[in-house]
C-alpha cells in the first residue's frame, strides 16, 4: 500500500529530513530550550499539527516550529507545495541578515551589500541579530566609546554562550567569533591595567569555547590553535580558574583524539596550574586523569585520582566561573558521565554498568542548565559497552538505540567516537554468528558515516600577533 501524501507543508518537511514524529518531539524540546522558552511537544500534538487538524498553535510553539524550519506557522500548516529537488532536501534554516557593512580598510567605509527582504518571524529574527552584529562592530571603532561598557556588553555575551554549553554551542560558531573578533579589537586599543584584564579574561573564555566547538566539529587542528591563544589570555588576565578551564579544554581535546597519555598529563597540570582554586571546575582535572589513566591501561593511578576527585567534590566553594555557568561550572551529572566513561575501560563490567546508569538517570533527572543530552547519549554508549561486555547484546542494543535517533547535526565527534568503540566491541569473534551484533554494528556505522556539510562554521584562528601585544 503506498505511504499517505503529506497533508501539511510540515509533514511534507518532515518526510522528507526522515524525522520520525519522536526525533521530531526531541527536536523542537531541544529548540525550545535554547530559546529559553517553556514549552514542550507531545507526539499527539506533533501528529495533529502534521494533519492540519487544528488551528494555529499558542504563541511559543509557533516561535520554535518558524525557528526550527525558518517559515511562518501559517505557511507550514498549509498543504504541501511541490517537492524541493534533491539538493535541497535537508537544508537548514536559511539565516537571512540586514544589510551589512564590509570594512576594506582600517577607516570605516560602509558598502552595502543587499538582502533579501526578511519574509517570515525567523527570518525577521536573523536580521534584528545580523543589524545588532553590525552596531556591535561600528561601536568598537567608535574612539570615544567607554571600555566599560564594551566589557559589559562583552560580558554579557559570553555569559550567554557559556550557558548554551551542552548542546547548543556547536549551532553558535558565528557568534562565538564575532564575539573573538570583538574581543581582539578591544585588546588592540588602549586599556587601563583593570580593563585589560577583564578583556583578556573575556577573550580566553571565547578562545576556549571556540576550541570546545571546534573539537564538536571534528577540527582537531583549529581546537589545539584555539587552545593555545586561549592559554595566553588566561596567563596574562591572571586568572588562576581560567588557566583550568583552558588546561581542561586541552586534555579533553587529547582524550578524544586517542592520546590518553597526554590528557592525563595535561590534567595533572591543570590541577597544578591553581591549587588554591576551589570552584566546581576544580573537581574537572582530576576526572580527566582518572578517565585518561583507565584508557591508558593505568588502573591504579585512574583510582587514586577518582579518589581525589570525591575529596574535591566534599570541599567545593562556587566562585565566579560558576555564577557564570555553563561550560565554566562541573554539574554533578556531568562529573558522573566523566566517572562513567572512566569505569567503561576498566574490567569491572558490572561496575561500569551501574556506573553508567548513574550517569544517565543523573542527566535525565537535572534541571534543564545542568543537562547535557551530549554526554547523556556518551553515557548510553558506555552503558552498551558494559553490557556487550557482559554478553548481554540485547541490553546493549537497548542503550545504543537511542543514540543512533540523533540527528546527524547534532553528532559530535565525542558521540560518533563513542558509539564507533561500540560498534568495535560488536565485532569480537564471540558475536560472529549474532545476526543482533551485525545489524547494530551496520546502523552504527551508517550513524558515524560521514555528513555532507557543516553543522557551524569555525572562523580561521587568531593568528599569533593578535596576541603579541602585552595589556
Amino acid at each position: 500500500m503506498p505511504p499517505r501524501p503529506p497533508r501539511t507543508q510540515l509533514a511534507q518537511l518532515m518526510n522528507e529530513r526522515a524525522w520520525s514524529v519522536t526525533r521530531f518531539c526531541r527536536r523542537f524540546d531541544d529548540t525550545a530550550h535554547a530559546m529559553k522558552l517553556d514549552v514542550a511537544a507531545s507526539e499527539r500534538s506533533v501528529k495533529t499539527w502534521r494533519a492540519g487538524a487544528v488551528g494555529r498553535p499558542h504563541e511559543a510553539a509557533c516561535r520554535v516550529l518558524e525557528q526550527i524550519f525558518g517559515i511562518s506557522v501559517e505557511d507550514l500548516l498549509a498543504p504541501p507545495k511541490p517537492r524541493l529537488a534533491s539538493h535541497q532536501v535537508g537544508r537548514t534554516e536559511p539565516r537571512t541578515q540586514a544589510t551589512a557593512y564590509r570594512v576594506d580598510t582600517d577607516r570605516e567605509v560602509p558598502r552595502p551589500v543587499e538582502r533579501p527582504e526578511p519574509r517570515g518571524p525567523s527570518e525577521r529574527a536573523s536580521l534584528v541579530t545580523g543589524d545588532a552584529e553590525d552596531a556591535f562592530r561600528f561601536l568598537v571603532r567608535t574612539d570615544d566609546a567607554a571600555p566599560a561598557e564594551f566589557v559589559d556588553l562583552l560580558t554579557s555575551d559570553v555569559r550567554r554562550l557559556a550557558r548554551a554549553y551542552g548542546d547548543h554551542l556547536t549551532f553558535l560558531a558565528d557568534d562565538l567569533v564575532l564575539a573573538r573578533r570583538a574581543a581582539f579589537r578591544l585588546l588592540d586599543r588602549a586599556n587601563s591595567p583593570a580593563h585589560g584584564r577583564d578583556l583578556y579574561f573575556l577573550a580566553g573564555t571565547i578562545c576556549a569555547m571556540l576550541a570546545h566547538t571546534a573539537r564538536d566539529m571534528g577540527h582537531r587542528d583549529a581546537a589545539l590553535s584555539y587552545q593555545q591563544s586561549a592559554l595566553l589570555c588566561a596567563e596574562r588576565s591572571g586568572h588562576q580558574g581560567l588557566r583550568v578551564f583552558v588546561r581542561t579544554e586541552q586534555s579533553a581535546t587529547a582524550y578524544w583524539t586517542g592520546n590518553y597519555s597526554e590528557s592525563a598529563n595535561l590534567a595533572m597540570l591543570a590541577a597544578a596550574e591553581a591549587p588554591s582554586f576551589t570552584g566546581s571546575l576544580s573537581v574537572l582535572p582530576a576526572i580527566q586523569e582518572a578517565r585518561a589513566w583507565a584508557a591508558a591501561g593505568r588502573a591504579d593511578r585512574s583510582a587514586a585520582a577518582l579518589a581525589r576527585a570525591t575529596d574535591l567534590r566534599d570541599h567545593v566553594r562556587p566562585d565566579d566561573l560558576d555564577a557564570i555557568g555553563g561550560i565554566l561550572a562541573l554539574p554533578l551529572p556531568e562529573q558522573l558521565g566523566i566517572v562513567a566513561g572512566t569505569a567503561a575501560w576498566l574490567p569491572d563490567a558490572p561496575n561500569a554498568e551501574r556506573a553508567a546508569q548513574n550517569a544517565i538517570e543523573a542527566f535525565q533527572t537535572a534541571a534543564p542548565h545542568e543537562r547535557s543530552y551530549n554526554s547523556e547519549a556518551i553515557a548510553r554508549a558506555d552503558l552498551a559497552l558494559a553490557r556487550i561486555r557482559q554478553g548481554v547484546l540485547d541490553g546493549a542494543t537497548d542503550a545504543v538505540t537511542p543514540i543512533l535517533d540523533v540527528p546527524p547535526e547534532r553528532r559530535v565527534h565525542q558521540i560518533r567516537t563513542s558509539v564507533a568503540r561500540v560498534a568495535h566491541a560488536l565485532r569480537d569473534d564471540r558475536f560472529r554468528d549474532s545476526k543482533a551484533a551485525r545489524d547494530t554494528a551496520a546502523a552504527i556505522e551508517s550513524f558515524t558515516a560521514p555528513v555532507l556539510g557543516q553543522t557551524a562554521r569555525i572562523d580561521p584562528t587568531p593568528a599569533r600577533d593578535e596576541l603579541s601585544s602585552p595589556a
